[in-house]
């Protein structure tokens, strides 16, 4: 007896081409996959890209035309922030900008004239008086171009300084961080990037958002919504679940009260994000502050810096002096008592005891005695949320608490300008 073996045919492996046109597809499918999962990250992605080519183009100009031969003096006033916004006053004074700091002023165009590269445009430098011709046709502006969002574009003459704000996590991180400027949020070039700190960072009138209106306090180079944020996207319909982080929002028992806010679960706050200085549910050109940036408005305050007890690095403790004083209301309006240490709301940040919404159980608990804030740095991740950088700050006590606390907890949210 004999078997019957059957001769297989084995296929042969992929070709180098059909190889390349796999990588190919799966790329494609990466790209359209990251744009479905957070489209609006990618467009923010876009226009900053925009701004970084912009910003080097006008840099390169603005060298040309210095090293044509041209004198100083043709390239603007001094003290003067150029900014790209037109406007209908020379001084961009219909413009609502934060007020410029003594001894300096603004200067805008004509929405006539703003792009235009003679002279008369938003940087006041003739680019098309150089001999072998101009560097520019026209002039480059912000894909936003609205001061309301702080998504414009400055320049400072002398040394040149010119700047952009960004708002994607990517450049955030990647170039606004890194280019050795003096912002956090902006992608500064030229030669003399010390001048871009005589930009203000803070003022002007209030912030409209989502139907509600904020006033806005400079400490130190921040500013900072001067009130909690209240805005509902729709997280208040979310259904509460104890120990849970289900991106709920809501008001505390009773309220709305005067300038409380919202209490808002981590994710909720993040508006979906994870990433550290996420906008979360921000107006445009605002975000929720990291840890880091709680750290730089404390120590601007005076508390020391470092990781030594009481100072602005040690972790789960009270830090300061009387720090968290010059954050607190005045009063017992929001707080059954104040202390202070002689320092009651110096800062004009206004904190007021909003209480919270308590994890375990859904209660609300500790209003007029208890102030926790969110910052968008998370600590660690579960299956119920995790933990995220907190501050907290009590009615008998003029320090910060610097600490963690359960994602899943209700507490109110400041916005901080990018």
């Amino acid at each position: 007896m004999f078997l019957n073996f059957k001769k297989i045919k084995l296929s042969p492996g992929f070709t180098l081409i059909e190889l390349l046109i796999v990588i190919a597809i799966l790329s494609i499918l990466a790209t359209v996959t990251l744009l479905v999962i957070n489209p609006a990250q990618m467009i923010k992605q876009s226009r900053d890209a925009t701004r970084l080519s912009d910003i080097t183009t006008i840099v390169k100009a603005l060298r040309v035309y210095s090293g044509s031969g041209a004198n100083e003096s043709t390239m603007g006033s001094t003290n003067t922030i150029y900014v790209s916004v037109p406007a209908v006053s020379s001084d961009c004074s219909d413009l609502n900008l934060p007020a410029p700091l003594s001894g300096w002023s603004y200067a805008c165009s004509t929405s006539a004239n703003y792009r235009k590269a003679d002279g008369t445009g938003w940087i006041p430098v003739d680019f098309t008086s150089i001999t072998y011709g101009s560097p520019l046709t026209s002039l480059s502006i912000d894909p936003t171009n609205a001061t309301s969002t702080g998504l414009y574009y400055t320049y400072i003459k002398g040394s040149i300084a010119v700047s952009a704000g960004m708002e994607s996590e990517k450049y955030l991180t990647s170039t606004a961080t890194t280019d050795g400027g003096y912002s956090p949020y902006r992608y500064e070039a030229g030669n003399d990037l010390v001048q871009n700190t005589y930009i203000p960072n803070c003022g002007g009138t209030a912030v409209s958002w989502q139907g509600k209106t904020y006033n806005t306090v400079q400490i130190g180079k921040q500013c900072w919504f001067q009130t909690n944020l209240d805005y509902d996207n729709g997280c208040s319909s979310k259904v509460w679940a104890n120990n849970t982080d289900v991106g709920w929002c809501g008001y505390y028992t009773g309220g709305p009260f005067t300038n409380e806010g919202l209490l808002y679960q981590w994710s909720a706050a993040m508006n979906g994000s994870t990433s550290a200085g996420a906008q979360g549910l921000c107006p445009t050109g605002w975000h929720i502050p990291t840890d880091a940036e709680w750290i730089i408005m404390e120590e601007s305050l005076g508390m020391c810096s470092g990781a030594g007890a009481g100072c602005s690095g040690a972790t789960g403790s009270w830090r300061g002096t009387n720090e968290g004083g010059k954050l607190k209301e005045t009063g017992t309006t929001h707080w059954t008592s104040v202390t202070c240490g002689g320092t009651c709301n110096t800062s004009g940040f206004t904190a007021l005891g909003t209480g919270l919404r308590h994890t375990s159980d859904g209660l609300f608990y500790w209003r007029l005695t208890t102030m926790y804030f969110w910052s968008s740095d998370s600590y660690s991740i579960d299956q119920w949320g995790g933990l995220a950088w907190k501050r907290y700050l009590a009615p008998n006590m003029a320090t910060v608490y610097r600490g963690t606390t359960n994602k899943a907890y209700g507490v109110p949210i400041r916005c901080l300008k990018n």
